[in-house]
């Protein structure tokens, strides 16, 4: 399997204030203030570091998932330490972005505008095309993607929609077949997803339909929080396209956004291993959900997800017995399941 990334690779730059020579105010919020005179007066940080953003964690997330992945229009990697250090040293097409830390807030010295994401269609055909979340799409790119996935009819398209303002995105919402969306961003009238095709990606939460997987993340000294949603979405995906199940899949983007650190993410091993330990819900829907889902993978039963429920809803009073059975052959098969080999 091959996937496409478009999006912008954005250098993060992090510089951590030393709050013992600046003179923080603290409002009521608990939010921090510093007063920046531009009159060549100093400034102090102890610490600097940087790291890549945008497309290029998405990238490092899938390739070390073990999926041959690019990014359209770039020749970085991270498939080793070799790789990784060529990147680093190419400044070439990179957005530079600050970030200021004291104790642990941040603040964001960002571009007034971000170039324009380019759109270079693939010699060869690939099984995924994926727009990250940040991808800066305008309508000249969005029509040659909806050109390509015509000549491309078994490409899959990922979109990310971060918000419904880039209306190029939203154009692409009917081509696609899985769609993350950021929970606050506000959907306006007239733009409908379908449920089954929706992940929702929150600062706590990643979801899909009924499955829901808490994620715990303090640590806003190690990275920001749109590395985060990217690193999160792209683990998603690439669960989805291993042939991993939806659980699976919400439990290894939870693990790598928890343990992940500002220059690496996990590797594919130590990342299953981690989930591994982590114990599976017991809940009924659940269960049942995991029964269409779990055998082959997301992609070849998504389009069965709708019927399930609609098939649940069809039951009625007059057949509980129907329903007491279908819910022990779930608990069995599901405690079978659990240890069979994946595939």
């Amino acid at each position: 399997m091959n996937i496409l990334i478009v999006g912008n690779v954005i250098k993060d730059v992090y510089l951590n204030m030393d709050t013992r020579r600046e003179r923080f105010e603290t409002d009521n919020e608990g939010v921090k203030w510093l007063d920046v005179s531009f009159d060549a007066s100093e400034h102090h940080f102890f610490n600097r570091e940087s790291s890549f953003g945008g497309a290029a964690v998405t990238l490092e997330v899938m390739q070390k998932m073990g999926l041959a992945a690019e990014i359209s229009g770039s020749t970085i990697s991270f498939n080793d330490d070799e790789a990784r250090n060529k990147a680093g040293l190419s400044g070439a097409g990179l957005m530079h972005r600050y970030i200021l830390i004291a104790d642990e807030k941040v603040s964001y010295l960002a571009p007034s505008e971000f170039k324009k994401t380019e759109f270079i269609a693939p010699s060869e055909a690939v099984d995924y095309l994926y727009v990250d979340r940040s991808a800066e799409l305008d309508e000249g790119a969005m029509k040659k993607i909806w050109a390509y996935l015509d000549l491309s009819p078994k490409t899959k398209l990922a979109l990310y929609v971060r918000n419904f303002e880039n209306q190029a995105v939203v154009n692409l919402i009917p081509r696609a077949d899985l769609v993350f969306l950021e929970t606050r961003a506000d959907n306006p009238a007239g733009v409908e997803i379908a449920p089954e095709k929706v992940i929702r990606l929150a600062d706590n939460e990643i979801s899909y339909l009924d499955f829901k997987e808490k994620v715990a993340l303090t640590r806003v000294d190690v990275m920001t929080h749109l590395s985060v949603y990217s690193i999160a979405a792209a683990t998603v995906l690439a669960g989805f396209i291993l042939g991993k199940s939806v659980d699976e899949s919400l439990k290894l983007a939870r693990v790598n956004t928890e343990n992940a650190k500002l220059n690496a993410v996990l590797g594919g091993e130590e990342l299953q291993n981690m989930a591994d330990e982590i114990e599976p819900a017991e809940d009924i829907e659940l269960i049942a959900a995991n029964l269409v889902l779990k055998p082959r993978g997301f992609w070849r039963r998504m389009s069965r997800v709708a019927r399930f429920r609609r098939n649940l809803r069809s039951w009625t009073l007059r057949t509980p017995t129907k329903i007491d059975g279908i819910i022990g052959i779930f608990s069995c098969r599901r405690r079978i399941w659990k240890n069979m080999p994946m595939g």
